[in-house]
């Protein structure tokens, strides 16, 4: 596989020094521009250096970077998951999609191009947020980047550049300990407990950072079915479903033995991607919501 390098910014040579600084500028312009897409268009169309013009090109589109440095080439909505570049982002999408695999890309692609970022994989338990890890590491031969931790904690990469992603067991609140985030990806996410998601906001506060919940549900209830379902339009929601009549990486017979073996409902909220009321409630989530409608006048008039 030919070796591919991106410029790095303790290099002398005159041309790597005036791409680092160039791509400092960068760096800023495209945080302060994000939702204007046409914009950093015509800044990197702009860039007479060609190999910090190709730099330029994968920093601003995830689906290149994917496709031409990682050789992963995703599907036409895992494309869309990839070049999504809302704050506030929800993968909603059956089990097998792939779900780990772009948040394990969005992960490295913002360590990569944005030196010095932290960036936080959580899940219900370190053995996820650790396997969320390795695939990232699983990437970084790609990038002729050796894996190392970051000689503090046990589960993390850190780049040549300073960026470190550290995996983090479920626990409670285990990101109360870390300040100046710049993205956090929540694995797992309907499995995660409230106050883990709830510890999440604050270390994301002073640096307008991302976070991105991945899953598939789990009920009518926590913190990944409210972001869903009542998070308003902060959030972006890429819902991903199995077709039944085109399964495209799962086979057809797999999912038939799928349904027979769990049932209807454990298909529908694996596979269909839809949150359930567990029957054991004594008011679903729905009827709760209810109580704090601005719409219901009066419990009696239901």
């Amino acid at each position: 596989m030919q070796e591919r390098r991106y410029t790095r910014f303790e290099d002398a040579a005159a041309p790597e020094e005036r791409r680092a600084k160039a791509l400092v500028v960068y760096q800023q312009s495209f945080d302060q521009l994000r939702d204007q897409r046409e914009l950093i268009e015509r800044l990197i169309a702009g860039e007479a250096d060609d190999e910090l013009r190709r730099t330029m090109r994968h920093m601003n589109d995830r689906v290149a970077f994917a496709r031409e440095v990682l050789e992963f080439i995703p599907d036409p909505l895992q494309e869309v998951a990839l070049r999504s570049w809302a704050r506030r982002l929800i993968l909603n999408c059956n089990r097998q999609w792939g779900k780990s695999t772009i948040a394990a890309i969005r992960a490295l692609h913002r360590a990569l191009f944005w030196p010095g970022s932290l960036i936080l994989l959580v899940s219900r338990a370190h053995a996820q947020s650790g396997g969320l890890l390795d695939k990232v590491r699983a990437f970084l031969p790609a990038l002729g980047i050796v894996a190392r931790g970051d000689g503090v904690n046990r589960q993390s990469v850190k780049l040549p550049n300073g960026s470190r992603i550290v995996a983090l067991p479920g626990g409670d609140k285990p990101t109360r300990s870390y300040s100046k985030v710049s993205m956090v990806i929540i694995d797992e996410a309907a499995m995660v407990a409230d106050p883990v998601h709830d510890a999440v906001a604050p270390t994301l506060a002073t640096t307008n950072g991302d976070l991105m919940l991945v899953s598939t549900p789990m009920g009518k209830r926590g913190a990944f079915y409210r972001a869903w379902q009542y998070g308003g339009g902060e959030w972006e929601r890429i819902f991903g479903p199995v077709d039944e009549a085109n399964p495209g990486r799962i086979a057809g017979a797999h999912l038939g033995s799928e349904r027979r073996r769990g049932g209807d409902d454990y298909f529908e909220q694996e596979y269909l991607c839809v949150f359930l009321d567990r029957d054991s409630y004594l008011f679903n989530e729905d009827s709760i919501q209810l109580v704090f409608s601005n719409d219901v006048k009066s419990w009696e008039r239901l």
